[in-house]
């Protein structure tokens, strides 16, 4: 892992060191509607869509509808939450989404009708016990 590139990277953000991060390349509904879910169902944190696992910028085409996205995300989540969805301009004018997750306030919250909590640094099925 490429810490000072990272540290780089969330400065560049405004958003220091945050441990609950998840980092996306492409843009995935699943993956980040599951990711949501996971960090309602625990202490909040950010999706960064637009890096990759070595944390360099990929960027994302100014054209994508992100309100679209997030609409579907929102109709998927249950019960209803506050999280934000913005795009930043990074280094090289490459454009990233980062949606800011809250910690819930209504437990427990799923998305497409499946349970997803955080355990580390992963968005994991919720086991059925929980």
């Amino acid at each position: 892992m490429n810490t000072e590139r990272k540290e780089k990277l969330l400065s560049m953000l405004c958003l220091g060191k945050a441990e609950s991060m998840e980092f996306l390349e492409a843009i995935d509904e699943n993956a980040i509607g599951q990711t949501v879910c996971g960090f309602l169902n625990s202490s909040g944190g950010y999706i960064i869509v637009g890096v990759s696992k070595t944390f360099e910028v990929l960027a994302h085409s100014p054209e994508q509808d992100f309100l679209s996205l997030e609409q579907a995300i929102k109709l998927k989540v249950v019960p209803q939450a506050m999280f934000s969805f913005e795009t930043q301009i990074l280094e090289e004018n490459k454009l990233v989404l980062v949606i800011e997750v809250p910690s819930g306030k209504d437990f427990p919250y799923s998305y497409n009708g499946r349970f997803f909590v955080r355990e580390k640094d992963q968005t994991l099925p919720a086991p059925v016990d929980t």
